[in-house]
């Protein structure tokens, strides 16, 4: 089996196919995994310990998320966490090590039918799998290449701003400029992670919004004035694609697939999605039934409690006051404990 990735659902998906006893290849294209970290690596408290990974990876504890719409504001208790992306990704993709799979890092991929051809320095290697995982990324080679695939998204930046006093209150805002996008404060021990997220039209506007963010906490008095420590940006999927291919034996987790959110939700659906990933390309590689990987798009949707609400443009901001507050608070006390093999046929 191929996964083309080694983020949170790669790496899942590789370490639980490979649990099973199959023979995997995770192909990655950084060179160091987990590093740049992207986001700020705040997740559900019950996450680290489902995914095998120590405190170690944990930076501190989050209590309470304040939503707040510009109208409206509410702050609701909530059991959560911020973790240290680069470590938390180095463990997941150890713990797929220790399983028996094997990692191809460095490489630029392309599909070529179900071949996957990666390419490092000049050189090029064809990989044949009995089954693909594409796990790549928002920027998604891999599915990008399926037939309707569609690509729209939300631009990101972040600062990493000293904290001048202790803080367990995650902040989440809408709309940030001119009636759209989010914006987030999530304290991560002694800095703070301050971003925007919106649409990605509109990216010449991130860095404008998002300074004018960080002044408002600096006049708040919680992070230190002109003390930004470092600046990351990105893509964020905001529509979903094309979760499966019967043809090529192939689905698609994490980030690739789209829609996983930028309000914490978005590490661990990808854990999640690489943990039905994994147990469905193993199946597929044991039976070759089509129908298996035809399965994977609603088995996912049930695995995520996904419903028509949750797949509407974040671009626009459908959700009303009330309701965000509502799939927030089911989303932190949703404890998935039991393991996703224990629900299948």
């Amino acid at each position: 089996m191929i996964v083309v990735g080694c983020g949170p659902a790669g790496a899942t998906a590789a370490r639980v196919a490979a649990d099973r006893g199959k023979a995997i290849v995770i192909i990655d294209r950084k060179r160091s995994v987990g590093q740049p970290p992207r986001c700020a690596g705040f997740v559900p408290g019950w996450l680290p310990e489902r995914a095998g990974v120590d405190q170690s990876s944990v930076i501190q504890s989050v209590r309470s998320i304040r939503l707040a719409d510009g109208i409206d504001q509410e702050e609701i208790g909530v059991d959560a966490c911020v973790v240290d992306r680069t470590r938390f990704d180095k463990t997941l993709a150890i713990q797929a090590l220790e399983a028996g799979a094997d990692l191809c890092n460095g490489f630029v991929t392309r599909r070529e039918d179900r071949v996957l051809v990666a390419r490092r320095n000049g050189v090029e290697a064809a990989f044949l799998g009995a089954a693909i995982v594409c796990a790549d990324g928002a920027a998604s080679v891999v599915s990008r290449s399926l037939k309707g695939s569609r690509r729209r998204f939300l631009a990101t930046m972040q600062f990493e701003v000293g904290l001048d006093r202790d803080l367990d209150t995650v902040s989440l805002r809408r709309p940030v400029h001119e009636g759209r996008g989010i914006g987030w404060f999530i304290p991560s021990g002694r800095t703070a992670k301050i971003g925007v997220a919106l649409p990605r039209g509109w990216s010449r506007h991130l860095k404008p919004v998002l300074n004018r963010l960080v002044r408002e906490y600096e006049c708040e008095g919680a992070v230190f004035q002109n003390a930004v420590l470092g600046a990351t940006g990105g893509l964020v999927p905001i529509d979903r694609r094309p979760l499966a291919d019967r043809d090529l034996g192939l689905v698609v987790a994490g980030d690739a697939r789209g829609g996983l959110g930028v309000d914490g939700a978005g590490i661990a659906n990808a854990i999640l999605s690489g943990e039905l990933a994994g147990v469905t390309a193993d199946r597929y590689a044991s039976t070759e039934d089509a129908a298996v990987i035809g399965s994977y798009p609603d088995e996912l949707d049930r695995w995520l409690n996904y419903d028509e609400e949750n797949n509407q443009n974040q671009e626009r901001a459908p959700r009303s006051f009330p309701r965000w507050v509502e799939q927030t608070r089911q989303f932190f006390d949703r404890q998935p404990t039991h393991s996703v093999t224990e629900t299948e046929p």
